[in-house]
C-alpha cells in the first residue's frame, strides 16, 4: 500500500515510534546434541530447513536455517544458542500491509479503524482531511511482557514468553488538537497524562521534535515555504547548547573564538559545526563517561553517547573539570589532522558526506553508485543526518521529503533521492539528487489535467493471453 501521500479527500504520513518489538532468548544447549534446546522441563529440537539459492554460473547454493519455537536462529557459541523473536514475523504483520485499507480512509473514525490492522514498524500516524480534521496516533503491534522489560537477553526456556499483543485501541489518539497542529519526529511523545504502558526504551532526543513544535506554536498562517524550512533546517539544540556552554572560564581562546556568533545551524561550510560534532560524537562522551568511573573496557559499551543527555551533565556543571577542558585540545587536534591547520578552512561537509553505493557497488561499473554529497546537519537536526562517528559518513537521513497542500493537491511537493528511476544510466536515475542536497522540491501533481501537461513519457504495461506474456510500449511526447 502506500504509506505516505493522499487520496484526493485525506492526507496522511508517518515517523517511527518506539515501540519495543522483538526479544533476544538465549537457550542452554544439550551438551551431546547441540540441536536440543532446554525447554520447560525437557528439550526441544531446532527446526532445520535447508534451502537452494540459485546463482548465475554456478550450481545451487545450499543454506541451512535453523529455527527455536520463537524465531530464527542468529548465533551459537558452545553450550548456548541465540534467537530472535519478533512480531515482524507474525502472521497478517507484513511491514506496512495495513497501508492497503489506512490510504483508502477519507474520515478520522475510518482512518482508526484501518489502523487497528497495523503491525509493523511502529509508527507514529497522522492524518489530515478536506473538512479540516487532523489526527495522530501511534501504532504498531506491542507485545505483553509480564514481570519482565524486554530491554535485555532473556532465557528462552519458557520463563520468559508474551502474553499476547496489547490492545492496539488502549494507545493515545489525539484528534483536533486546540493548539491547531501536530508534529512529530521520533521523540518520545506521550500525552503527560498517558498512564498506559511505556511501549518501548530507546528513542531519539526530543531535539528535533521541540524544534517543530517550536515553529508551529509561533506560526499561525503555516505556508508550504515554512514547512519546506522546517524540514531543510540544520539547526541542532544540541550543538547550540554545547556551544553557549564554551563561553566560560577555561575555555581555550581560539575555541571561543571559532564559536563566537554561532546560531545553531550545522551547515555544511560551517567550521562550528565541524569542531563541535567531532567534540561531541569523539571526545566528549568519552571524557565524561571515564571522568564518572568508566574503564576503558566499559567505553566502547557506551557508544554512542546520548547527545542530549551529554549537553544535560555539561549544563549541571558549575565549572568543567579539567578532563573535560582537555578533550576541547583533543578535539582541536583531531579536527587540525582532519581539515588542517587552520581553522578558517574547516567545513563540516568536507568531513560528514553521504555516499550513495549501489547495492553490487563491488561488482558493477563504477557509475552505479554516486559521487560523495557534502552534508550539514546531525542526528539532532530536522534535517536529519546521523552518521558514524569513527568514520563521519552519513549512515541515515531523509530519503524522501513531502508536503501535501490538503485541498490544493497540485500545490503538493516532494524529492527523494537520487532519483525516481531504478535503473543505472537512465535520465532520471540521480537527477533529483541535486534538489534533495540543495533542499530543493519538485511538484507533485494530483489533476489529471495538470499530470497531461507535464508528461514527457508514458510507459504503457500490457498483458497477452494468461498474462504470461509482457509487453512494453513507450510513447513519447
Amino acid at each position: 500500500g502506500i504509506s505516505m501521500g493522499h487520496n484526493g479527500t485525506a492526507a496522511f504520513g508517518l515517523t517511527i515510534h518506539g515501540h519495543d518489538q522483538e526479544d533476544l532468548y538465549v537457550y542452554e544447549t544439550h551438551p551431546d546434541d547441540p540441536d536440543l534446546y532446554r525447554y520447560g522441563d525437557g528439550w526441544a529440537r531446532l527446526t532445520t530447513l535447508t534451502e537452494a539459492v540459485p546463482v548465475k554460473g554456478h550450481p545451487d547454493q545450499p543454506v541451512t536455517l535453523q529455527f527455536t519455537r520463537h524465531g530464527p536462529l542468529l548465533h551459537r557459541v558452545p553450550g548456548r544458542a541465540f534467537a530472535l523473536r519478533t512480531v515482524w514475523t507474525g502472521p497478517g504483520t507484513a511491514p506496512y500491509m495495513a497501508s492497503l485499507s489506512v490510504m483508502r480512509a477519507t474520515t478520522p473514525p475510518d482512518y482508526l479503524a484501518a489502523l487497528r490492522g497495523w503491525g509493523c514498524p511502529s509508527v507514529n500516524h497522522i492524518y489530515g482531511d478536506t473538512a479540516g480534521h487532523i489526527l495522530w496516533k501511534p501504532s504498531g503491534a506491542a507485545p505483553i511482557r509480564k514481570g519482565w522489560q524486554g530491554l535485555l537477553p532473556v532465557p528462552g526456556d519458557g520463563r520468559f514468553e508474551w502474553q499476547g499483543l496489547h490492545d492496539p485501541d488502549h494507545a493515545p489518539v489525539e484528534a483536533n488538537p486546540p493548539r491547531g497542529y501536530i508534529a512529530t519526529a521520533n521523540a518520545i511523545n506521550l500525552p503527560p497524562s498517558w498512564e498506559g504502558p511505556i511501549p518501548g526504551h530507546e528513542w531519539l532526543d526530543s531535539s528535533r521534535h521541540d524544534f517543530l513544535n517550536a515553529a508551529l506554536a509561533g506560526n499561525d498562517r503555516v505556508t508550504l515555504k515554512d514547512c519546506a524550512a522546517m524540514q531543510t533546517s540544520l539547526h541542532s539544540g544540541i550543538a547550540l547548547g554545547l556551544a553557549g556552554r564554551l563561553q566560560g572560564a577555561g575555555v581555550p581562546a581560539p575555541v571561543r573564538a571559532l564559536l563566537e556568533g554561532f546560531d545553531g545551524r550545522l551547515s555544511a561550510d560551517s567550521a562550528a559545526a565541524a569542531f563541535l560534532e567531532i567534540w561531541l560524537t569523539r571526545h566528549l562522551g568519552p571524557a565524561i563517561a571515564r571522568h564518572l568511573g568508566a574503564t576503558e573496557a566499559v567505553l566502547p559499551l557506551l557508544q554512542p553517547c546520548d547527545p542530549a543527555s551529554v549537553l544535560n551533565w555539561m549544563q549541571a556543571q558549575a565549572e568543567l573539570p579539567p578532563d573535560i577542558l582537555a578533550s576541547l585540545d583533543a578535539a582541536w587536534a583531531d579536527c587540525t589532522a582532519l581539515m588542517g591547520a587552520d581553522p578558517q578552512g574547516w567545513a563540516w561537509g568536507d568531513i560528514h558526506r553521504l555516499t550513495l553505493r549501489h547495492p553490487l557497488h563491488r561488482l558493477a561499473p563504477a557509475d552505479w553508485s554516486l559521487p560523495p554529497v557534502p552534508r550539514g546537519g546531525s542526528s539532532a537536526s530536522p534535517n536529519y543526518a546521523g552518521y558514524d562517528p569513527a568514520s563521519l559518513d552519513v549512515l541515515m537521513g531523509p530519503s524522501v521529503r513531502m508536503l501535501i497542500d490538503i485541498g490544493g493537491w497540485d500545490n503538493s511537493l516532494f524529492v527523494n533521492t537520487p532519483g525516481q528511476s531504478g535503473l543505472p544510466r537512465d535520465p532520471h536515475y540521480d537527477d533529483l539528487q541535486p534538489l534533495w542536497t540543495a533542499g530543493d522540491y519538485a511538484p507533485l501533481l494530483y489533476s489529471d489535467a495538470r499530470v497531461e501537461s507535464v508528461t514527457t513519457r508514458r510507459i504503457v504495461l500490457a498483458g497477452a493471453g494468461h498474462y504470461d506474456v509482457g509487453a512494453l510500449e513507450q510513447q513519447t511526447h
